[in-house]
Parts: structure tokens; sequence; C-alpha cells
């Protein structure tokens, strides 16, 4: 019987040690945060562009820099655990790859693997890219101010685009459009299309600002 229970056990062991070891088989470790292949974004070329930093802060450094061109994280991995020597870069490339990822940065050291996943949002026609990620404490903001808590929140703005040359800035709510509620970001892209090439009038509301505001914005 102890030799049965100590089989069970030694294998239990191995199976998680494989598991943490590569992270194509462990995808409780992706944390998801949008789907590059929803249409939303830009196809990813053949070849995912990896790029890989020997500390957190040259990571850092490097998404600051993404943020800027525009693209957008839609994914990491962030673990710490000595069975991760394993993994090294050949499994963020496969990761990356398998999730239509455009761009992996990476950095690996004393067993602390951190591995973000970035995509480029399509030339939309507000020329942002926003989601349902509203923290709770905002949408009960919106709520005291309008008869609603629908809102949605700037994540990417393009440079040159209706978004940008209106002010909107990343952490922006866009609350209303032609006084019309935004229940979700795919509500909002419906209103977008269907009203792609007019003006419309947006309510935005930058918290940390001042109260709301109205935006005219010809659309794409």
């Amino acid at each position: 019987m102890r030799n049965t229970l100590c089989a069970s056990l030694a294998c239990l062991t191995v199976a998680a040690l494989s598991g943490c070891a590569n992270p194509m088989h462990s995808a409780w470790a992706y944390k998801p945060l949008h789907d590059a292949k929803s249409g939303a974004f830009v196809s990813a070329a053949s070849k995912l562009d990896y790029r890989e930093f020997d500390t957190i802060d040259g990571l850092a450094a490097a998404e600051e820099d993404m943020y800027r061109d525009g693209y957008v994280m839609i994914g990491y991995v962030n673990m710490l655990s000595p069975q991760l020597t394993f993994v090294g870069r050949g499994g963020a490339k496969k990761w990356g790859s398998s999730i239509g990822a455009s761009r992996a940065l990476h950095t690996f050291s004393r067993g602390h693997f951190l591995a973000t996943y970035w995509a480029k949002p399509k030339n939309l026609p507000l020329g942002a890219f926003y989601s349902d990620d509203v923290p709770e404490d905002a949408r009960v903001a919106v709520e005291r101010v309008f008869d609603h808590r629908s809102a949605v929140i700037v994540d990417v703005v393009a440079l040159d685009s209706p978004a940008y040359y209106a002010g909107l800035q990343p952490g922006d709510l866009i609350v209303e459009v032609n006084e019309q509620s935004v229940p979700s970001s795919e509500d909002l892209s419906a209103i977008l299309r269907e009203r792609s090439g007019q003006v419309s009038i947006f309510t935005v509301w930058s918290m940390l600002e001042g109260a709301p505001r109205m935006v005219n914005i010809t659309l794409n």
C-alpha cells in the first residue's frame, strides 16, 4: 500500500513539473486580455517579432514603446517557478504564435518567467481600441452623473486618427454617443460602423481631469 501511494505521488509530481515546464501544456498560466483573432486586429506576420530582455525594467521600457506605437497587450504569462528554467525563448515564441500575437516581449531571470504578447488594432472608425474593462468604482461614478452605468474604456489611441485629434487618451471613458448609452464595446463598434464618415457627438469622461465633456468626432 505504501509503495503504491509513493508511486502515485511520484507520478503526480512528474506531471506537475512537466506541466509547469511547458507553457503549451499549462493553459491556465496564460492570462488573455483580448482575442487577436477576433478581426479587430491586424493579422500577424508569419514570423513572430520576438524580443528578449535581461531585466524587468528593460521589458517595462519596451512595453511603453509598444503602447506609443499603437499596439495592444492581448495577454501575458507571469510565473515564478524553478521548473520554468526549461521554458526559455522557445516556449515564449511558440505560445505567441499560437495566439496570433504580432510581437512578444520576454524576460527570464532567476526563475521568473514573464512574457507579454501584443497585436495592433485595425484602423477602426474611431481610431481607438476600447474594451469593457471599466473599473467598478468608475461605473458607480457614471451612474451618479447619468441614469445608467454603461461605458467603455479607451485602451489605445492610434496616431493621426479621429480619436487622436479629438484629444481622447487611454483611460478615458466613452459614456454616450449622440446621447445614446454605450452598453458594451460590441455595441459601440456597431454604432461606429453605422456612423462611418459622419460626425458624432461623444460624451467622454477623463475622470482624473474633471467633469464629462462633449466632443464632436468625424469618424473614418
